[in-house]
Order: C-alpha cells, then sequence, then structure tokens
C-alpha cells in the first residue's frame, strides 16, 4: 500500500502543501524558512499525520500506520548533493551544565503504529475500530550560518522495516536565506559622524536579549531609519529635542524622560529638595502627569540641576472603579527585569555617551505605577417626609369578549350600523352606541350558534374584530355608590331663587327632583356626576400594529359602555383614563 494519505505541517499547524507523485509511489515538495540573521537560527519542526477513516464514518488523522508487517520506522535524513548547503541540518538540544545545547545530527528515526491498527480500507482511507492515536513523527530541522545568501539541502524521508531501508517516501527540499551585515550602511553612518554598533543591537526595544549574537535583519532596518531620521538628532544633539527623537528611535514610546529641578526657596519646606517634571514637548503617562502642567519652570523658586530620569511604567489605569469607587490599575510588562538591566541600562548609557551634552547625566532609570486610596469617606443621612395623597377613583376597565380573543368579522352579521375601521364612534346617539353594544354582546352569545358564512368577493363588505369597551366596577350608578348627602345637594342648588332641598324629600323621587333642576339650566353638578363622585369623561387610547393610535374621550355616561372595531390583525394595548372634577387623571 501507499502512504498518500500522509499530511505534512509545521509547527504553527499550517499545511506544507506537498504533492504526492503517484509515479514515483512519493511525496514533492520545497518548504521555505523565514529569513534569517547569520550566526543565528531558524528551526522548523516537521509534523507528519496520517488521514484515516474512524469507527463513525468520519475523517480522522492519527499517527502513520505501518504498509507491512513488523517493525517499521521513518527515518529522516539530508543528502549531500552538489550545490546544497551543510548548514541546514537535523537536531536535538541537550542540557549541558543546566543550559541547553543545540546538537548537530545525521538523521533521526521516528516508528510508525502497527499495520494490525487498521482493520480495512474504505475509499482509499485505512479504518481503525478505535480512537486514533494522534501524536505524529516529527523531525526538528534548523538553518544555521555565517555566510550571506540562500541554502538548499534536500531532505529524503526513508521506510525502514525491521532495520532495513525499502523506499523513499518523500523528498522535500529545504530552502532558507540568511542576511548578513550590510556594511555600506554603518560606513554611511560613519561618513556622518554617527554610529550604530553590533552591541547597539541589544538597546532596541525589539531586539531579542538571549539571541547568541546580533539580529542583522533588525540592524540593517535600524541604520536605514537612523540615516532617513538623521536630521531630526545629529543638529540638535545637547538639545530635548534630540534626547527625545533618540528614545523614540530605539523603539522606548512608553518611556518618560524627567528633569530633576531644585528648590532654592529657603522659605519653602521644599528646601533643597530635587523635583522631578517630565521634559516638555513629550506625552507623558500616568495619573500625576497632569499635575506636572502646573509647574511654571523656569521660577525663581526652582534652579535647573541638568540631572535627568529614565521613567518606565508598572501599570496603567484602566478607567474603571473597584467596588470601593476606586480606579482600578492593571500592572504592564513591558520589561522583564533581565531587560530592565540590559536594555534600559545599555540605552542609558548611550544616550549618556552620545546625545546629552557634557554636565548633563542620567542619574537613575525608575519604575512608576499609579496607587490609590482613600482617607477620608464623610457618611450622612438626609431625611424626606413622605407623604401619600389618595386622589380620584379606582374603577375596572373590562372588553367584551372577556378572557378570548376575537377576529376579523364581516360586521353585517353583527350590526347594520357597522361601516368598518374608519368609523366614527364618537359621533354616534346615545342611543344608537347601546343598541350596537347590544348587538355585538349578542353576537359574540350566539356565537358558535350563527351560520357565518359570507362572500368576501364582494367590494365594500364592512370588516372589523368588534368588541365593547366598558367600566362595570367603581363607577356603579346608585344611589348609595355616589356617597353623597342631602346636604351636599341642598349646598349645591339651594339659594338659586327658585328651589330650596329639604331632607324630607323621598329618596326615590330624588332622580325627579334632580332632572328638573337640570332642565332649568342648573347643570354645574348634575345627577350623571354625583352618582360617579366627580367623574365627568372618559377617555379610551389603543395602541395596535401598524401605527394604529386612536384615542377616544367622552362623557361618562356616553363612554363607559363604548362599541368599537378593530381594523388589523395583532395585539392592541388599551388605557382608560378617568377624569373628574378635581383635575386628576
Amino acid at each position: 500500500m501507499a502512504y498518500n494519505n500522509l499530511r505534512f505541517f509545521d509547527s504553527d499547524s499550517n499545511d506544507l502543501n506537498l504533492l504526492y507523485d503517484v509515479d514515483s509511489d512519493s511525496w514533492q515538495g520545497v518548504v521555505y524558512l523565514p529569513v534569517v540573521s547569520a550566526g543565528l537560527y531558524e528551526t522548523l519542526t516537521l509534523h507528519i499525520l496520517e488521514n484515516v477513516e474512524g469507527k463513525l464514518y468520519n475523517d480522522l488523522y492519527s499517527t502513520p500506520i505501518a504498509n507491512t508487517m513488523g517493525e517499521v520506522s521513518f527515518k529522516f535524513r539530508f543528502n549531500n548533493e552538489y550545490g546544497t548547503s551543510a548548514d541546514i541540518f537535523l537536531y536535538t538540544a541537550a542540557l549541558e551544565a543546566g543550559d541547553l545545547q543545540v546538537q548537530k545530527e545525521l538523521s533521526q528515526s521516528e516508528s510508525l503504529l502497527p499495520s494490525t491498527t487498521a482493520t480495512s480500507v474504505s475509499n482509499g482511507l485505512k479504518v481503525i475500530p478505535t480512537d486514533p492515536d494522534t501524536t505524529p513523527l516529527v523531525a526538528q530541522i534548523a538553518l544555521n550560518s555565517e555566510t550571506e545568501g540562500f541554502h538548499i539541502r534536500p531532505l529524503s524521508i526513508m521506510e525502514v522495516v525491521d532495520g532495513v531501508e525499502t523506499r523513499e517516501i518523500a523528498r522535500i527540499k529545504i530552502y532558507g536565506e540568511v542576511e548578513g551585515e550590510d556594511e555600506r550602511l554603518r560606513t554611511l553612518l560613519t561618513n556622518m559622524g554617527m554610529n550604530l554598533d553590533d552591541l547597539d543591537y541589544f538597546i532596541f526595544k525589539d531586539s531579542n536579549i538571549n539571541e547568541q549574537s546580533p539580529d542583522h535583519i533588525l540592524l540593517n532596518q535600524k541604520r536605514k531609519e537612523l540615516l532617513l531620521q538623521a536630521s531630526e538628532i545629529k543638529p540638535f544633539i545637547g538639545t530635548y529635542k534630540a534626547l527625545l527623537n533618540a528614545i523614540d528611535f530605539f523603539g522606548y514610546d512608553k518611556i518618560t524622560l524627567k528633569e530633576y529641578w531644585l528648590n532654592i526657596n529657603e522659605q519653602s519646606e521644599n528646601f533643597g529638595k530635587l523635583k522631578a517634571i517630565a521634559v516638555p514637548n513629550q506625552d507623558t503617562v500616568g495619573f500625576l502627569a497632569d499635575k506636572n502642567k502646573s509647574s511654571d519652570l523656569p521660577n525663581s523658586n526652582q534652579k535647573k540641576t541638568s540631572r535627568f530620569s529614565l521613567v518606565y511604567r508598572l501599570n496603567t489605569p484602566t478607567g474603571e472603579l473597584d467596588q470601593w469607587d476606586m480606579p482600578t490599575v492593571e500592572e504592564t510588562m513591558d520589561y522583564s527585569p533581565d531587560e530592565v538591566l540590559i536594555k534600559l541600562y545599555g540605552l542609558k548609557n548611550k544616550l549618556q555617551k552620545d546625545y546629552l551634552p557634557l554636565q548633563a547625566r542620567i542619574l537613575d532609570i525608575t519604575g512608576e505605577g499609579d496607587y490609590f486610596s482613600q482617607f477620608n469617606q464623610n457618611v450622612w443621612n438626609n431625611q424626606h417626609n413622605i407623604k401619600t395623597q389618595d386622589a380620584g377613583r379606582e374603577f375596572v376597565p373590562e372588553k367584551v369578549p372577556a378572557h378570548r380573543n376575537i377576529f376579523i368579522e364581516d360586521l353585517r352579521m353583527v350590526d347594520y350600523r357597522l361601516t368598518g375601521p374608519n368609523q366614527d364612534f364618537v359621533a354616534l346617539s346615545p342611543n344608537d352606541k347601546l343598541e350596537i353594544v347590544d348587538s355585538i354582546e349578542s353576537f359574540y352569545t350566539e356565537y358558535y350558534d350563527k351560520n357565518l358564512n359570507t362572500f368576501n368577493t364582494i367590494p365594500g363588505i364592512p370588516i372589523g374584530a368588534p368588541l365593547v369597551l366598558k367600566i362595570e366596577k367603581g363607577l356603579e350608578d346608585s344611589w348609595d355608590f355616589a356617597d353623597f348627602t342631602w346636604e351636599d345637594v341642598g349646598d349645591e342648588y339651594s339659594g338659586k331663587g327658585v328651589y330650596n332641598f329639604t331632607a324630607d324629600f323621598p329618596s326615590q323621587n330624588t332622580f325627579a327632583y334632580l332632572k328638573t333642576l337640570e332642565d332649568n339650566g342648573n347643570k354645574l353638578l348634575n345627577w350623571e356626576d354625583w352618582w360617579h363622585r366627580g367623574i365627568y369623561e372618559i377617555e379610551w387610547k389603543l395602541i395596535g400594529p401598524r401605527g394604529y393610535n386612536k384615542s377616544f374621550r367622552g362623557p361618562v355616561y356616553e363612554l363607559n359602555n363604548f362599541p368599537l372595531t378593530l381594523p388589523y390583525e395583532g395585539t392592541y394595548t388599551v388605557e382608560a383614563h378617568a377624569h373628574d372634577l378635581y383635575n386628576v387623571t
């Protein structure tokens, strides 16, 4: 069987896209290593898995399975051919005296799973009945050279059965490129009176202090940048501008340069003390940075010392508050302790040597953080009197039919006076309203007994969902519910020059008496208002689908039993508002 279902990946799980050659029964391809600096290592970890079929007929990746009986392994080795580079090699790492050391190897071997792991073949894939072992076969490849240019070396993967090489499984060309120092850039900088040596590489923020030699790729790039930025640094050496631009050139955008000022005011409590102030024209960071803006320097109290400090951040305020309303901070991990010792002290010496005037010094490198505390917390109680005032009347609005959904009907089946969605129900006479209410209530009472067949092809048929909005509880029209006394009646109607109400008037004739008063024009407080306890108007508000928004308002005796038809399918919200004589809604 062929190994045509192998898959080759790098250490980032990227497929190496090798091609299988059916004629030679082997894999072919080229793998490109990233460009590496002379003297440094670039590595590639080659992983090999096999595409198999699982017990659920699904595609899986497994440790490659042998095609023959016996102990089978893959042997990785580089071929020495004409034009190939011995600087590409197989390697392992061994611990010597507590440090990892690279050891070159002529070959590496990895064992395959036994051929009995696969029970059959389906659609060209080996079938395994159990969960696969997903440990890949691994080969470790490295490129390390002092010679600039490209390097090529073919890697062979051989099948070994019981200790004997049988055939070549894959042949992969490993291609790498080495970049060395560009001496032209060093010469150009020297001609301009500026220098950037190999040891300066370890000052850059992007450098790796664990490398065994400078990375010429980064160093060449920085020398090009310095050639372009020389006009912003070289003419201003000895000034703040050159110093700040140099710090930015080395990549330290979060470093703050502060200058020490000496207090020379003998009357001040801070006499003889130094105060660190951020150098002007620099974007400072930190919670206390704004306090520096209030310092007017130079002045008669502060003396310039030409002493500086490099300040890096330990934390950064997040802008959020904790449970005690204190600002929160998060730690910044821009520099490890080793990087502070190597990079920042290297930067200090570089600035001191090449960019500061002779009398100026950088005294220290300081880690600065923002920390918050709360010293005083005042607590007091504000007491407010709370009074409850009851106004208006409680009532219960209802709809007919209650506790069920309603449907859009042919309104001719309900009442002949119903004309459809645009009908003005407020304009109907009180008698028509009551009759339509009776028609709607009887329609739903006899709903299941009626023949509801209609002809929906006839134009102009009035349709809608009929219902009745009413207030049964809270506005009952009975004398006891009105909660009025005979004296109330006397206060309202006596002294008008026509009538004088007495307490001896029989209660059963009260309605006739009050109606007589109304008919003679005395309507400030009439019978209808009395038994509704001052409520004189009802307002219904309906909000529904398709922008339906209607409001109906009128006297209580006309709208407390109000017929209506709804035009659209959907859900409606109904509100009932009662307005009384005391301007309470």
